[in-house]
């Protein structure tokens, strides 16, 4: 809305281009423009909090998943350290070689 001081000393021409009723009619069209980019404004503020709530249960539910592949990594390796373990046979009283190459070692168990 538009007014003016008693101060103010403007006065307009029936002369003028620009009428008052045109000046009015600018300044709608700008309050009714600031009017929609503020209720987009609004919209875009609760959709960004909408999203960050979001983001935040996907990247808690991933820090979860994470924890839990680490986890079955971990059975699975301990499944197959079990698994190899089993195939082991002890043997009692026999001495262990203590050549590094196989065919040495293969040698000397023969001998006993």
């Amino acid at each position: 809305m538009l007014s003016c001081t008693p101060n103010t000393k403007r006065s307009i021409k029936a002369s003028d281009s620009i009428t008052l009723q045109d000046v009015m009619s600018k300044l709608n069209s700008i309050e009714n423009k600031y009017d929609m980019l503020l209720s987009k404004f609004d919209l875009l503020v609760k959709e960004n909090t909408y999203l960050k709530s979001e983001l935040n249960v996907v990247e808690n539910e991933f820090e979860i998943l994470n924890k839990l592949t680490l986890n079955s990594e971990e059975v699975i390796s301990e499944i197959n350290d079990n698994s190899s373990r089993a195939r082991n046979v002890i043997l009692l009283d026999v001495k262990e070689s203590a050549h590094v190459n196989l065919n040495d070692r293969i040698a000397e168990d023969m001998k006993e």
